[in-house]
């Protein structure tokens, strides 16, 4: 059982739907302020495009996802 966490980055694109980023294995502890300015350079990058339109236009949440994984099986060959 392997047990990690991630940073889940909640952004609206364009069109208004959620958009995620995820990160692997952030920095813990990271505060409201901190989260919030760094997803808003993302937007203000304006370097996630896809047929033209914003991936990333606005920020809507941020939130530590603790994930466990067990493995069933792995089959090395």
């Amino acid at each position: 059982m392997t047990t990690t966490k991630e940073l889940k980055l909640v952004f609206k694109n364009a069109d208004g739907k959620h958009k995620n980023l995820v990160i692997a294995k952030p920095a813990e502890n990271l505060d409201e302020a901190t989260v919030k300015g760094a997803m808003q350079k993302i937007v203000n990058t304006h370097a996630f495009e896809k047929a033209g339109k914003k991936e990333f236009e606005g920020v809507v949440s941020a939130a530590y996802v603790d994930r466990t994984v067990t493995q069933v099986f792995k089959d090395e060959k």
